[in-house]
């Protein structure tokens, strides 16, 4: 699993770990949070993205992302 925060978007990225040929093709699920779940084209959960990550996590998780333990 690999997370990223990028500050310039307030963005944190989690892609779960996949193959490549599961990575080429995905789609999204929208909510009412600003949350994305990335969904391959057959069926498997790819990744989470949070958008205003900042009114959301911790600021020593956005600081230390890769401390984070699911």
């Amino acid at each position: 699993m690999k997370i990223k925060y990028d500050k310039s978007s307030d963005a944190v990225h989690i892609e779960f770990d996949e193959t490549l040929e599961e990575k080429l093709e995905y789609d999204h699920i929208d909510g009412e949070w600003p949350i994305n779940i990335n969904i391959s084209t057959t069926g498997k959960a790819m990744g989470i993205e949070i958008l205003n990550a900042s009114t959301i996590l911790s600021a020593s998780l956005l600081e230390n992302p890769e401390n984070f333990k699911p």
